[in-house]
């Protein structure tokens, strides 16, 4: 099933089914990065008895990724439930899937030049969540921030924020930050709207710096153990003052 954003196409596809596919249905559901991630998932899928939902990014279509000698052999699989920790980091514990975890990841590379260590979570499938994974890298990071290009409401995103913070594991030290892209408005401007409304790159890297080095405001009367959302069409007027 084709899901995502098309830059190209703003007033016909701007729609994401992760959370209705995860909260409408008991299948599983799959919602790969990268070449290796679509190959040995989607051979998983099929080879599985029960049904399941697998959900592809249209912009990823035209993308290239490496492929290790492991997964170009004919026996590579994927199991379904695993997520992969795609950079490992001590500071910070940031938790995506699709197309976010390429956005996210270049994020935690320009943030590494100032001395920001990021530990990226590529979550693969989204029912059943690989839940231990994200508690395990909580538990060590003590902080947690989701990236999602989906919609604010019933978002995979707010599942996890909600799951760790009802955890006895997972100690945050401050309130656990959700980014989801904004609605476009009235339908008919989607087109002139919604490349503005995209969680991408320079939104990342804005809140992840705001999060462990930025002014104290960012997180001002927002309680620890609590979660703080940003959503893009409301909250990210002036993020280029903040770089």
């Amino acid at each position: 099933m084709e899901k995502g954003q098309r830059s190209d196409l703003f007033d016909f596809r701007m729609f994401c089914e992760n959370g209705r596919m995860d909260s409408e249905t008991k299948e599983q559901v799959i919602s790969p990065y990268s070449s290796e991630d679509h190959k040995g998932l989607l051979k998983a899928a099929i080879r599985d008895p029960d049904p399941v939902v697998f959900l592809e990014n249209e912009i990823l279509y035209g993308a290239q990724y490496p492929m290790s000698d492991e997964a170009l052999s004919k026996d590579f699989i994927i199991p379904i439930g695993k997520a992969k920790i795609e950079r490992p980091g001590n500071h910070l514990t940031v938790v995506a899937h699709s197309r976010a975890v390429e956005l996210s990841l270049e994020a935690a590379k320009e943030l590494s030049r100032v001395g920001i260590d990021i530990e990226v979570i590529n979550l693969r499938t989204l029912r059943p969540l690989d839940e231990q994974t994200i508690t395990k890298s909580v538990v060590k990071t003590k902080h947690l921030v989701t990236v999602e290009q989906g919609w604010p409401n019933s978002g995979i995103g707010s599942e996890i924020c909600a799951r760790i913070i009802e955890s006895e594991r997972a100690e945050v030290d401050l309130p656990v930050l959700g980014l989801e892209h904004g609605h476009c408005g009235p339908r008919g401007l989607e087109r002139l709207l919604g490349s503005c409304m995209l969680i991408g790159f320079t939104v990342i890297t804005t809140y992840l710096i705001q999060s462990t080095r930025g002014p104290d405001n960012l997180y001002e009367n927002v309680a620890q153990g609590s979660i703080y959302r940003v959503v893009l069409d409301k909250d990210l007027l002036n993020c280029k003052d903040w770089l």
